[in-house]
């Protein structure tokens, strides 16, 4: 009995040093969860595709029903977001020189990117630095159009309401909820792996942008670059490093 009392005790300090939305988290969670579920479905098909009797049905028809799903999860996840309140500054204040301050930030991302791999790739630790492997084996088979719209429209706009509104919008101590963010971010991209140093930066980055105006879209706009043109930036700032005369 003593020791329930003490954890309800140590549990009513932590919200109330931390300010934390016990309601905001639990959505989160929930709908983290939701939103890699349509991935493990198809997912499931390389394994056993008995374990859910309509999989190969889902796998064989990814090409639709994989964005399909996955659309209406993002509109979940908008709806939740918008309800709690989440999405008040996304239209505010947009403006040419917000755009020119954007591009910025994403080509200092991208060459971040490109600085922090090269880094990672010549100390050897890892040959190569990717992860969601299990995503990218079944992107792979989808049609280009399929997989530019997962990754530069779903993907974006779904992890950054869910690991940057939701976390924001719980945590009203910034620091903290800046950290947690940006740490859960690269982990659940990457797990305790030497893959989570460069994915680290990158989501500190990504979540500056958005503690900035609370604004998941200037967020999302980075993520999406990420996503769809870091690996053609590594090639190209690759390229031009070696003509460098050095």
């Amino acid at each position: 009995m003593t020791l329930t009392k003490n954890f309800y005790k140590r549990t009513a300090i932590i919200l109330k040093k931390y300010k934390l939305n016990i309601l905001g988290i639990l959505f989160f969670l929930l709908l983290n969860i939701l939103y890699q579920y349509p991935l493990v479905l198809v997912f499931a098909y390389f394994f056993n595709k008995r374990i859910f009797f309509f999989t190969d049905f889902l796998y064989t028809n990814s090409s639709w029903t994989l964005p399909l799903l996955m659309t209406l999860v993002l509109i979940l996840i908008f709806i939740i977001a918008w309800k709690l309140g989440y999405l008040k500054n996304t239209l505010k204040n947009w403006d040419l020189k917000r755009i020119f301050w954007l591009m910025g930030i994403v080509f200092f991302t991208l060459a971040t990117n490109y600085l922090v791999t090269v880094l990672v790739l010549k100390t050897q630790i890892i040959s190569s630095v990717t992860s969601d492997t299990g995503m990218s084996d079944i992107l792979g088979q989808l049609p280009i159009l399929c997989q530019k719209y997962i990754l530069g429209i779903i993907v974006p706009l779904s992890e950054e309401l869910l690991f940057r509104s939701y976390i924001f919008g719980s945590i009203t101590n910034k620091k903290v909820a800046f950290l947690i963010s940006s740490v859960l971010f690269a982990l659940v991209h990457t797990g305790f792996s030497w893959y989570l140093l460069p994915y680290l930066i990158l989501s500190f980055i990504i979540t500056w942008v958005y503690s900035k105006r609370n604004n998941f879209i200037e967020s999302a706009i980075v993520h999406s670059s990420v996503n769809l043109f870091g690996g053609s930036a590594i090639k190209l700032l690759d390229t031009f490093f070696k003509l460098l005369p050095y």
